[in-house]
């Protein structure tokens, strides 16, 4: 949780503020206890599951595993993603003096620090990154008595990214133009692999097409497919995080090596946590003095 201190507001703001909070309040309240209901439900099938294999001896046995798994992970995943996007208004925007700059601020305050998104705008490419993005998941959510709920695509990091690119230092006189022809290369750094490798997804897996598309959004043409490449590829490294580094280029330029990449962000992270050190020093001697 950040705290911050309180500021002066006109009351009418101050009320919209809470108005709109307390409904988001509400929402995610419903949201969580219809999560809650069906993670109980599931949690039911899972130690069904587990008692008819408790007693048997056989190799091989007849179970809906697999099943109940997939369902856990999708109604997780469809509830994550409700409760993210309750997230990503600014608090009572539409009744801000200046809505835009006002959502501009809470998205480089509140939601581009806690997602971890960062953009960078360079001569030679176009820098994200993002944590790791999720594997596809085709089916629907089912609800309760078998009722589908929607399809589970998730949009989480779209708006992020926009906000990102569009707050980068540079970003009124960067020159978007030269990347009417492009490539877009998705780089997914791991640290480790998880031991049980039904749930390393594929590289082509990933849900890249919200991030595409908020990428794409500022340059000419778009992702029209033909001026636009799209590649993807892992790797195990742990001097960076893990997650997703998305590299724009020019299309005759082709991708960036791995190590390029990995070497790019190295850098900005470690200049980061140097100013970011910095600036806590200044304030603890700054609380000091005072």
């Amino acid at each position: 949780m950040i705290d911050y201190d309180g500021v002066k507001m006109d009351l009418d703001q101050v009320k919209a503020v809470l108005e709109s909070s307390a409904l988001t309040l509400s929402k995610a309240q419903k949201y969580a206890s219809n999560l809650s209901s069906r993670l109980k439900t599931i949690g039911l099938h899972l130690e069904v599951e587990q008692d008819l294999i408790n007693e048997r001896v056989e190799d091989q046995v007849y179970s809906k595993a697999m099943t109940v798994t997939d369902n856990l992970f999708t109604v997780i995943r469809r509830y994550a993603d409700l409760l993210y996007r309750l997230s990503q208004v600014a608090p009572a925007r539409d009744q801000q003096t200046e809505p835009i700059d006002y959502e501009k601020r809470y998205y480089r305050r509140v939601i581009l620090p806690q997602d971890t998104v960062r953009s960078y705008l360079e001569t030679d490419a176009i820098y994200v990154r993002t944590p790791m993005l999720r594997n596809l998941q085709r089916k629907a959510v089912k609800g309760d008595k078998g009722r589908t709920i929607s399809n589970a695509q998730s949009t989480i990091f779209r708006e992020p990214i926009s906000y990102s690119i569009m707050l980068a230092e540079n970003y009124s006189e960067y020159n978007f133009s030269v990347f009417e022809r492009k490539t877009i290369h998705f780089l997914f750094v791991y640290h480790d692999l998880p031991g049980n490798m039904i749930y390393i997804c594929d590289n082509d897996n990933h849900e890249t097409k919200p991030v595409i598309d908020a990428i794409t959004k500022f340059l000419p043409n778009g992702d029209y497919p033909l001026t636009c490449e799209i590649h993807a590829s892992a790797v195990l490294e742990n001097s960076i995080p893990e997650g997703t580094y998305i590299t724009v280029t020019k299309l005759q330029n082709g991708t960036k090596s791995h190590s390029q990449i990995i070497d790019f962000w190295r850098e900005k992270i470690e200049n980061q946590d140097r100013i970011s050190g910095l600036e806590r020093c200044e304030t603890s001697i700054s609380e000091k003095c005072c």
